[in-house]
């Protein structure tokens, strides 16, 4: 959070922050929203609707097995299909 801050900050642009569990539809609707985590971690993003460009995945084979990735729906040339997501250390 305190990296976000930091670049909003630095775009003079105001970042609100708020609990995910407090966050409602209307907010969705009006404003840009950053959720940090994903639906295995918060499952209160299980009830917004789904966005059609990325998804959040579980890995079922190979090394990853197990872990979450981000994947992108629609890839545009040289784009990556895919992201991991990296639980904070």
């Amino acid at each position: 959070m305190h990296v976000l801050d930091n670049v909003f900050g630095k775009l003079h642009q105001q970042l609100r922050v708020k609990r995910g569990s407090l966050f409602s539809l209307d907010d969705a609707k009006n404003n840009d929203l950053i959720f940090v985590g994903s639906p295995s971690e918060n499952l209160t993003l299980l009830e917004i609707p789904s966005t059609k460009e990325f998804v959040f995945r579980k890995i079922f084979s190979g090394p990853r097995t197990g872990e979450v990735e981000i994947v992108n729906l629609h890839p545009e040339s040289g784009e990556p299909k895919s992201f991991p997501c990296h639980p904070f250390r």
